[in-house]
């Protein structure tokens, strides 16, 4: 069996061209989603951290 570097350097390019597709497709906008997410946990932890304190002094 004989190595083809034309067949592993085509190869190579077809790896890293579905990489690129793969980050713009799917990468991306899981991100955004799990940013998105980490925001509204944030905002409704500091709305339940208020209303502890509001508890506490009242």
């Amino acid at each position: 069996m004989t190595f083809d570097w034309l067949t592993f350097a085509v190869q190579i390019a077809n790896v890293l061209i579905l990489l690129a597709i793969l980050r713009h497709v799917l990468f991306r906008p899981v991100a955004a989603m799990i940013a998105e997410r980490q925001r509204v946990l944030t905002a409704s932890l500091g709305a339940a951290e208020a209303a502890e304190a509001r508890a506490h002094a009242a």
